[in-house]
C-alpha cells in the first residue's frame, strides 16, 4: 500500500509540473497529451527523446527540455525513490 502511494505522489507532483509548465500556452490539446505521457508512465523517456533531440523551448514553457528533466528526476527521487527505500530497509528490519 505504502508504495502505491508513492507512485500516487510522484505521478501527482509530475503531473502539476506538467500543468506550470504548459499552462500559458493555453493550447489544452498539448496539456491534454502531455498529462496522457505522465500517467501512461513514459514522461522518462519522452524527456530523455527530447534532451537528446534538443527540442527547443516552446513559447511560453516554463523551462527548456533539459531543466524539465531534470525537475523530473528531481520530484521522482523525492516522491518515490526515496520512501521506495525506506520502505524496503523498514520490512527487512
Amino acid at each position: 500500500l505504502a508504495s502505491i502511494i508513492c507512485v500516487g505522489l510522484n505521478l501527482t507532483c509530475q503531473s502539476y509540473f506538467v500543468f506550470v509548465q504548459h499552462r500559458k500556452q493555453n493550447n489544452w490539446l498539448l496539456m491534454a497529451k502531455e498529462q496522457a505521457i505522465v500517467f501512461s508512465l513514459l514522461k522518462p523517456g519522452v524527456d530523455a527523446h527530447r534532451v537528446a533531440t534538443s527540442t527547443k523551448q516552446g513559447i511560453g514553457e516554463l523551462a527548456d527540455s533539459k531543466t524539465e528533466m531534470s525537475y523530473m528526476k528531481i520530484i521522482e527521487l523525492v516522491s518515490e525513490s526515496i520512501p521506495g527505500t525506506l520502505i524496503q530497509l523498514s520490512a527487512m528490519f
